[in-house]
């Protein structure tokens, strides 16, 4: 990027990588000298070189150690960006939740602990409240990019039974849900 161009080759296009947590960079340049940078070697693929501070190279960082964790940096960024490549948009994960919310129901135990705490029927049905059994089915396919939804998008993910609390953007679309766990001897309330 125009504003941290690579410390290596001064390339401003954002190929090459850094890792701040280790202080590697990983540049496509490999024959250059740099001051206050050691060149350890190149990744296992041969595309980047890698460097590290001189000082943490002198100090105690052997070569295959800085390796490892760079190959561990490019991997975990690599899934990220794997990851977000096929996430849903916010309008994308509103229509699914609004598929699941369709194919659920509030049960009767999860309605009345909703009055108790003070919300109406219509805040009820505005928060698009309902009940989830641990697994649970559906009946129609809901895309298996939705978090919580297995991989057939015929079911969920969840371990627990409990109420799904859907969560808004500003537009007022569904972007996600927690769980408000029915089984009061787990640790967590929600999940």
């Amino acid at each position: 990027k125009k504003s941290n161009p690579c410390p290596i080759c001064n390339n401003i296009t954002g190929h090459c990588k850094y890792s701040p947590l280790n202080e590697i960079i990983l540049c496509h340049n490999f024959d250059i000298d740099v001051s206050g940078y050691k060149f350890v070697k190149k990744t296992r693929g041969g595309h980047w070189g890698v460097f590290v501070p001189e000082r943490d190279y002198k100090a105690t960082l052997d070569p295959e150690t800085v390796l490892l964790r760079a190959e561990r940096e490019l991997e975990r960024k690599r899934l990220q960006e794997q990851k977000q490549a096929v996430s849903l948009s916010d309008s994308e994960r509103h229509i699914e939740h609004t598929k699941l919310i369709d194919q659920l129901s509030l049960n009767f135990g999860d309605e009345s602990d909703l009055k108790r705490r003070g919300l109406t029927d219509e805040q009820i049905k505005k928060g698009g409240f309902v009940s989830v059994k641990q697994w649970q089915k559906l009946r129609e396919y809901v895309n298996p990019n939705l978090a919580g939804v297995n991989v057939s998008g015929k079911g969920l993910t969840n371990f627990h039974d409990g109420l799904l609390c859907f969560a808004k953007n500003p537009k007022g679309e569904i972007t996600g849900y927690q769980i408000r766990v029915s089984d009061r001897t787990v640790n967590s309330k929600y999940v």
